[in-house]
């Protein structure tokens, strides 16, 4: 960067740039004087647009600069991370080329807060790594025009300083509520912040407070996110043309001290980034065009602080979570649903499967198992061409989601289906995929579609067709399912989560590859072989030359922070086209919602894990600093396989539906656990004894005859359960596996604390 490039300095002004070529900026900052509440003498509407025709470069002088007008640390003379406090609104723009805001020193950029700020990053080429905020605190407590915040030598004893709204393990409630405004500035807040390059986006740390469009035409590489939805109907979605995912580097960690000085563990890899948090309810999209994952493995870490030798430890999520108001304690309770999608480069025809299923000028090329169905007196299936099955779905969806543009009055399916399709493309989606994984479903529920195949693969093509470079399903001659799969991308979730921890369903979509939720290797030998960067990844920081990195030993991978995981509720929902295999790992409904999977063409496979969850997993408390407790439903995760708890007594019981055309359920060793009615359509199905259903269990083979299904079902549905089992009863099972346990000792029972230990009085002669 040239000396005496521009600078830009306001207060209660709109600054906008624009050149045909590159743009060099040295900085930008608050037009204050005197002490140190000048960096933030902003105004709610102050901002600054640049907009170059080729690259853009925003930079920030070092801390000893001769231009050091521009540059803060903040407030407080203790703080090591450089920050650049800027206007309230914000848009950097390169045409054509590569955006750059970090300089030859990485900091933290936070916007000041206001209810009416935007952040618009935008580049042609690749948007270099950079930390940045859009803070939504109370502006009286951060340096300002009208702020409380005093400096007294190096003590702040009013207010607070600028700093990047981390939530850490640690983060106590009182410090949560201050990183945020309980007025919730962006509620009702229409425009989302925008982040788009044509190339990759690299090494990105970002706090969001309101809905929020990130896109990369290429790779989305070592990303934080941490954003926020405020309403039931927002979307934050986060795209990429290729790859979302994680690099590694090799790392140290400070694992003792001696005389003082810091003692280095061997060199470990440990991963640069990769996860993805959303507050709040509504929705939250990821979706790479190929490869999901790896993301920033989960890890109950211990970091000895680089002064006095205090080791601390701490729990750390890693993958995408919905939390709620863990967060933003302002916030709604109600988390979002989340929804993965990969080896999603083509697209999904969404119209199309629009206006297959719902749109009733079609309604004429409508299959009898779209209509309700009843029986006559001959128990003869009778076609109800008045009552489509989705129009009563739709009207109420409609109703509770989009009131305002159903109108008030009756409302028939035409004029739902027009008010629904004049919602944004997004909006659709959520009511679609509820249709596209009922279509997958109804093929194992005993009825009228019961192991016709056909229906969930007419869906699949809908959603996902050939044309588009999809996986071409046969549905001529009878046979169902693919000559040859098209792979597009798998997902990798190994050591991470994708989950739920405040209610909110998940769906995950896969329609050219596989989903690898776990480990051949235990979570114990993983945590062994690597080291965790993750304190400095939440906490905002990239790399930051004037202090130590915190690298971390990894103690354990979490098991609450480890698979796919409703933790309060919430469905759960995969579709592939290729195999689901959990390994070590976990899916999980624990307060509560079905579980559905569908393979188009591979396995269902519950996977090796540990099989210790109990119906009911044990209870561990944890109590708010207003002595508020309520059950951790993270702690209490325990096992692996597939799993619907029972979420109360007397609550309904969910159900799981497993569906591989072409291919295997398999129970494995982790087993399947059904706190309601478990039904299997597939191939074949093994480890049937691994099956644990407290319901009724549909296409399961049994050594005993075939229960009936159920009083409603048709005497042509029966009929056909049966061959089902029949088949499956006429191939091998697998045999039990015989465990031989040898016990070698009881430890110490010589010692007179163990006296009364009933192992050792079992252990005597």
């Amino acid at each position: 960067m040239t000396a005496n490039t521009l600078r830009l300095r306001l207060t209660d002004a709109q600054i906008d740039v624009a050149a045909l070529g590159d743009v060099q900026v040295q900085g930008i900052t608050a037009l204050g004087v005197g002490d140190i509440n000048r960096v933030g003498f902003y105004s709610g509407d102050s901002g600054v647009s640049v907009l170059a025709g080729g690259s853009l470069d925003v930079s920030n002088p070092t801390l000893d600069s001769s231009v050091g007008d521009v540059v803060t640390t903040g407030g407080d003379s203790l703080s090591l991370i450089g920050k650049a406090i800027y206007p309230t609104s914000f848009s950097a723009v390169a045409l054509a080329g590569d955006l750059s805001l970090g300089g030859n020193v990485d900091r933290q950029i936070l916007l000041y807060p206001s209810a009416r700020g935007t952040l618009t990053l935008a580049a042609g080429g690749d948007i270099a790594p950079m930390t940045i905020a859009m803070l939504d605190n109370d502006p009286g407590l951060t340096p300002g025009a009208f702020s409380i915040y005093e400096l007294e030598a190096t003590q702040v004893i009013g207010g607070r300083p600028f700093s990047f709204p981390a939530v850490l393990p640690t983060t106590s409630l009182a410090e949560r509520l201050l990183l945020h405004a309980s007025s919730v500035p962006h509620r009702g807040d229409a425009t989302p912040n925008r982040i788009f390059a044509g190339g990759d986006i690299d090494g990105m740390i970002i706090s969001s407070p309101k809905v929020t469009r990130i896109g990369a035409g290429r790779d989305i590489v070592d990303m934080m996110f941490f954003g926020q939805n405020l309403a039931a109907n927002d979307i934050t979605r986060i795209a990429a043309g290729r790859d979302i995912t994680a690099t590694t580097t090799l790392q140290r960690a400070i694992v003792d001290y001696v005389n003082g000085t810091p003692v280095y563990g061997p060199l470990r890899p440990a991963l640069n980034g990769g996860a993805f948090v959303i507050g709040g309810p509504g929705h939250f999209f990821l979706e790479a065009g190929r490869d999901l994952g790896p993301f920033l493995n989960s890890a109950t870490d211990v970091f000895n602080a680089q002064t006095g030798g205090v080791a601390s430890q701490a729990v750390f999520g890693g993958g995408v979570l919905s939390v709620g108001a863990e967060w933003n304690p302002w916030l709604d309770a109600q988390g979002a649903s989340i929804v993965t999608a990969f080896g999603v480069a083509k697209g999904a025809d969404y119209a199309g499967l629009r206006e297959a299923y719902l749109n009733p000028a079609n309604a004429a090329n409508w299959p009898d198992y779209l209509y309700a169905q009843t029986t006559d007196a001959n128990n003869a299936a009778v076609i109800d061409t008045s009552k489509p099955i989705y129009a009563a779905q739709l009207i109420a969806w409609m109703r509770a989601n989009h009131p305002d543009a159903l109108g008030s009055g009756t409302v028939d399916l035409a004029g739902a289906y027009a008010a629904f399709a004049a919602l944004p493309e997004l909006q659709q989606r959520v009511f679609l995929l509820k249709v596209y994984y009922n279509e997958l479903v109804q093929t194992s529920v005993p009825g009228p579609s019961y192991l016709k195949y056909s229906r969930g693969y007419n869906a699949v093509n809908a959603l996902f067709p050939a044309r588009l470079g999809y996986t071409a399903n046969d549905l001529t001659g009878g046979a169902n399912g693919a000559n040859k799969m098209v792979r597009t991308g798998d997902l990798d979730l190994r050591l991470s989560t994708i989950q739920t921890a405040r209610g909110g369903d998940i769906s995950i979509l896969g329609p050219g590859g596989r989903v690898l939720a776990g480990s051949t290797v235990s979570t114990a030998q993983q945590a062994a072989r690597r080291n965790y960067a993750g304190r400095d990844l939440f906490s905002g920081i990239v790399s930051n030359g004037l202090t130590l990195p915190q690298i971390s030993y990894i103690e354990e991978i979490p098991t609450g922070f480890e698979g796919v995981l409703t933790l309060r509720g919430g469905r759960i929902s995969t579709f592939t086209d290729g195999d689901f295999v959990l390994n070590q790992s976990r899916l999980f409904t624990e307060q509560g919602g079905d579980v559905a999977m569908w393979s188009s063409n591979g396995d269902l496979n519950a996977g090796q894990g540990p099989k210790t969850s109990a119906n009911f997993p044990p209870a561990i408390v944890k109590v708010s600093d207003n002595a508020y407790s309520e059950q951790d439903q993270a702690s209490a995760v325990s096992g692996a396989g597939i799993a619907a708890f029972q979420p109360a007594p007397g609550v309904e019981a969910p159900n799981v539906y497993l569906i591989a055309p072409r291919g295997t359920v398999d129970a494995g060793d982790a087993g399947v656990r059904v706190a309601g009615n478990l039904f299997v359509a597939a191939l074949s199905v093994a480890n049937a004894d691994n099956f644990s259903v407290q319901g009724s269990t549909i296409g399961v083979p049994t050594t005993a005859a075939a229960p009936s299904v159920s009083t409603e079902a048709s005497a042509a549905s029966s009929a056909a359960e049966k061959a089902a089992q029949a088949t499956a009863q006429a191939r091998p099972r697998d045999e039990r596996s015989i465990i031989s346990v040898q016990v070698l000792g009881f430890g110490d029972c010589d010692d007179p604390s163990r006296r009364d230990d009933k192992s050792c009085q079992a252990g005597r002669p």
